[in-house]
């Protein structure tokens, strides 16, 4: 999943607004490195997977509106916005810039001592 910002209706901590500073991690790495960025992926360890990701993916995007109904009184949006942010900000498939962002990311976890071992990263072909 890569975001565009989220739309905050109200502050996420009780601090002044002059005090908070914040960051679109997207808008950064696509700054500094000209990739794009993911912030979430389904993954698995194992070589092949059973798990039909798309045909999930598909399902939810077919039910976005029951989606934001599920949690609409628990998220401080209205009900349109919440469906825009789920439906026109948030891309639900990696393109080879995020391919590239992702590798990018790993091989700087690896330099900086974040991880021990560098495996290729294997994307499950798209029916």
């Amino acid at each position: 999943l890569s975001t565009l910002p989220y739309p905050h209706s109200k502050p996420p901590h009780p601090h002044p607004q002059s005090a908070i500073r914040k960051f679109d991690l997207a808008e950064l790495w696509r700054t500094h490195t000209g990739l794009g960025f993911v912030f979430a992926m389904w993954l698995t360890r194992k070589p092949e997977c059973s798990i039909d990701f798309a045909a999930a993916r598909d399902e939810g995007l077919r039910h976005i509106r029951d989606i934001v109904s599920n949690y609409l009184s628990d998220i401080g949006l209205s009900e349109d916005e919440m469906t825009e942010y789920l439906s026109e900000n948030i891309s639900y498939s990696v393109d080879e810039s995020m391919q590239a962002g992702m590798e990018l990311y790993f091989n700087l976890a690896m330099k900086c001592g974040l991880v021990d071992t560098l495996k290729p990263l294997r994307y499950l072909e798209q029916p």
